[in-house]
């Protein structure tokens, strides 16, 4: 009797519903000519992350997209669209890098 009045007393007390505070992020830019576009992000630390990444260029047939210190590698081919989901656990201000030493944008974790 007891654990039902605790549950009922305390299920509407503290934080807000755990799906409002961990809301999927959505993100979405194109590579073209080496360029990324958008070249700069925006996120929030523990909030998951959807990037759609299109990629216009033909020429390398793959190439290699990093954001080292978050542990985030991906090949894109070209031509296509890439999903990518991750959880941003770690503020700060991370490059994006292209190839082995391209830098084409910046993501800031807040």
């Amino acid at each position: 009797m007891g654990v039902i009045f605790w549950y009922f007393y305390f299920r509407g007390r503290g934080s807000s519903d755990p799906r409002e505070e961990r809301k999927l992020q959505q993100i979405e830019s194109e590579l073209k000519d080496g360029k990324l576009v958008p070249a700069e992000f925006e996120l929030r630390v523990n909030h998951p992350v959807q990037w759609l990444i299109h990629r216009y260029d033909s020429e390398p047939e793959d190439e290699i997209f990093e954001i080292n210190e978050l542990e985030l590698y991906e090949l894109l081919p070209a031509g296509h669209t890439t999903v990518m989901a991750f959880l941003p656990e770690k503020k700060g201000k991370f490059k994006i890098v292209l190839g082995t030493d391209r830098d084409v944008g910046v993501m800031k974790i807040e």
